[in-house]
């Protein structure tokens, strides 16, 4: 029971006011009181100073908590209202993760799919590169073993050539019979046959024809014997096989010898000129080119074969003459002489 102004009112207070009371707290004036008598229409107000002393103190005690509650009930409300949107947009940005998470998952589980496809596709790859290894290994034993066997076949063709050319002969001898010229108008006097016409080997040398006495004859044998009709391809092709010699290793000399004018030189060099032009036209060689010429050709076509079974060579030339017992090099560029000097 509290006694306010003289007149008694029962009145049940309670700690935190009904929030239907909070707004009309806050409106009203804390300072004014106003109360009523029950069984009356007429109000009556009271100031702080109808207050008995001893209820102030609590009354400001009251006062202070409801207005800390109510900014406590403020903040909370604003506190709340911010959690609420926060709660919103949460709410929204997780809708957004769920569905870019949804589509992040239907992408992985297309990346899987071709990871796995991708992954059949290198181990079936990797099978056949390793098929692939094994052919390519098999296949390099079987070559390996065929370039054996080729060398071992091109050591015995030239053990085998090399004794062909020994039951030939070492040293061989060959004759040949220079035609009569055009310009040359009296005839040789002397005629020579061959006696031979299946190895070609005898030749018989007749002398002038001399009256009262017989004509001398002479018989002469050599390793081969070529008529005046002959050819420079029928020369070349005796010794071509020698040629052969020389690039397989062996030491081969070739030369020809007789008194001036009979046929040393056409027989060696030939006629040149047609050589430079078949070269031009990338034709054979013109029947009229010699045995030098002819032979160097050889060694280079015989070189550029031999090298794709792993051969190589190193060629070095020299060009000599022998004139009147006198040894000179022709490929020395002379300076104050005319000539070469001699060795």
């Amino acid at each position: 029971m509290a006694s306010v102004g003289g007149i008694a009112t029962k009145q049940q207070r309670s700690k935190t006011p009904p929030p239907a009371v909070r707004p009309a707290l806050q409106r009203k004036n804390v300072n004014s009181f106003h109360p009523t008598r029950p069984g009356q229409g007429k109000t009556t107000k009271k100031t702080t100073k109808d207050i008995p002393p001893e209820c102030r103190s609590e009354l400001q005690h009251l006062r202070t908590e409801l207005q800390s509650a109510t900014q406590r009930i403020t903040d909370m409300d604003k506190e709340n209202e911010d959690l609420r949107q926060t709660q919103t947009d949460l709410s929204d940005k997780l809708a957004g993760v769920g569905l870019a998470l949804e589509e992040r998952e239907t992408e992985l589980s297309t990346a899987n799919s071709r990871l796995f496809d991708a992954l059949q596709r290198v181990s079936e790859l990797e099978r056949t590169l390793q098929t692939k290894h094994e052919f390519i290994q098999s296949q390099e034993d079987t070559i390996q073993s065929l370039e054996y066997r080729v060398q071992e076949g091109e050591v015995l063709r030239r053990r085998l050539h090399n004794s062909i050319q020994e039951l030939k002969g070492n040293i061989r001898v060959f004759c040949r019979v220079r035609p009569v010229l055009a310009h040359e108008s009296t005839p040789s006097p002397a005629h020579f046959f061959l006696t031979d016409t299946v190895a070609n080997q005898k030749m018989e040398a007749q002398g002038p024809f001399i009256e009262g006495k017989a004509n001398p004859r002479c018989h002469f044998t050599f390793d081969k014997c070529f008529g005046d009709s002959s050819t420079q391809e029928e020369i070349f092709a005796e010794v071509q096989q020698l040629v052969q010699s020389a690039l397989d290793g062996y030491k081969v000399c070739i030369f020809a010898y007789g008194q001036t004018g009979s046929g040393k030189t056409y027989a060696m060099e030939g006629d040149l000129s047609g050589l430079l032009q078949s070269e031009r036209e990338e034709v054979g060689i013109s029947s009229g080119v010699g045995i030098i010429p002819r032979a160097v050709l050889e060694i280079f076509e015989g070189a550029k074969i031999l090298e794709r079974q792993g051969w190589s060579y190193q060629v070095e030339a020299s060009f000599l003459e022998i004139y009147n017992e006198t040894l000179r090099d022709l490929l020395f560029t002379p300076t104050n002489q005319n000539k070469a000097p001699p060795l």
